[in-house]
Formats: C-alpha cells, sequence, structure tokens
C-alpha cells in the first residue's frame, strides 16, 4: 500500500508544535507482532495487526479494554481504516491475490458488504461518517489511482480526481481530506469548494527534525 504523503507530513508537523498534553498510550493487540491503528470513534479504537503471516482488522473499546477481531469472507488481510458508529470500513487483500476489495461491517448485524468501485480492480475504502465513505480506487482503463465519495444510501459513487494520483483518506461533515498528486487537500462537496495545501516535503523536514533533538 502507497503511503499517503500529506498524511505523513501532517504527523511529522503535529509532533513537533502540538502542545497537546504529554501523556503517551500504546496499544498492541495480545499474540500480535505489529498492531496499527487507523482511526478512532468515541472509545473506540479501529485498526489492524499482524499475527504470524497474516494481518487482521480489530475494533479496541477503550472503556472496556474489549478487543473485537475482523476478518472478511475469502480474505487474505483485513485492513480495518475507519469507524462511524457500528459501521466499520477499510479493505481486504482477496484470496491472497495482490488485489484490493473495500467493505463496510456492520458490527450490530455482523454483516460484510463488498464495495468495488466502477471501472475499477482494486478499491480501498478509509473513513466513513454517517452514510458516506471515502476511498481510493485504481481505474482499469488508465491504471490512474482516483479517490471516490460513496453514498450507502442511494449507492450513488461520486469520483474525485484532481491530479495523478487522488487520494481521500478522511471525512468528516462535508469536508474529504487527502492527497493529490504531492499536496493535501480539503474538499468541500456541500458547497463545491475545493483547496490545496503545498506542506514542506519529508525529504527538507527530516533532517530539520534530527537537529532539533
Amino acid at each position: 500500500m502507497r503511503c499517503p504523503t500529506f498524511l505523513t507530513t501532517l504527523v511529522v508537523g503535529t509532533l513537533v508544535s502540538t502542545t497537546w498534553g504529554s501523556t503517551w498510550t500504546t496499544f498492541d493487540k495480545p499474540g500480535a507482532s505489529d498492531t496499527w491503528i487507523s482511526g478512532l470513534d468515541g472509545t473506540r479504537l479501529v485498526g489492524s495487526y499482524l499475527e504470524g503471516s497474516n494481518v487482521h482488522g480489530f475494533v479496541y473499546d477503550v472503556s472496556s479494554n474489549t478487543w473485537y477481531e475482523l476478518n472478511a469472507p475469502d480474505a487474505g488481510h483485513t485492513f480495518a481504516k475507519g469507524m462511524y458508529g457500528n459501521m466499520v470500513v477499510g479493505m481486504y487483500r482477496y484470496r491472497n491475490t495482490q488485489w484490493r476489495r473495500a467493505f463496510i461491517y456492520d458490527m450490530t448485524g455482523h454483516t460484510w458488504t463488498t464495495l468495488d468501485a466502477p471501472d475499477a480492480y482494486d478499491t480501498s475504502a478509509f473513513d466513513i461518517y454517517g452514510q458516506k465513505i471515502v476511498g481510493y480506487y485504481c481505474r482499469k482503463p488508465d491504471n490512474s489511482f482516483r479517490g471516490f465519495l460513496y453514498d450507502i444510501s442511494t449507492n450513488a459513487w461520486t469520483d474525485l480526481f484532481w491530479d495523478t494520483p487522488t487520494y481521500a483518506i478522511g471525512i468528516d461533515g462535508t469536508y474529504i481530506v487527502g492527497q493529490t498528486g504531492w499536496r493535501g487537500f480539503i474538499y468541500n462537496f456541500g458547497e463545491g469548494s475545493y483547496t490545496t495545501l503545498t506542506m514542506t516535503s519529508l525529504i527538507t523536514l527530516i533532517p530539520c527534525l534530527a537537529r532539533s533533538i
């Protein structure tokens, strides 16, 4: 999976400039060699972990110290990325191939729904807010990576593409954030407004961080 430069740079920038509290808590899934947290909703964390040679998704409830393992049907690996209420989204490697398919998991009904963007052979869901899901897919005709907004209630797909590649990786209300080309973006689909964010690249930033430590 490609690492979105936009989010990586934001994380590094936050570590340098934040004045938030100084308490750090680590989370390790029991039996896992690696644990990754991708999102949160209230007191619940969503992410993935590596156990042996397989990746599994999880939801961890901080308040009850309870872990829920997520394994999509026909999946070689399952990656849980975002959560809203009892709905979890992410992607899984289809039958141990390199291709990914997006999913919605309903924790209430314990049902899995697969999402494949139109004309795509690789679809990844990254976040959910209400009935809206964002992510990106690789389009078959030209192998371009394009973001998407999917509406569960209407089964409607909206293509998000401004430059190659475009990744939509976060949503809150009517705001979508992600990366297009080498720039971050904020898109308000309620108003149709689009703003790009040009940030210092990690290649330039990392030496500065090293000198400040």
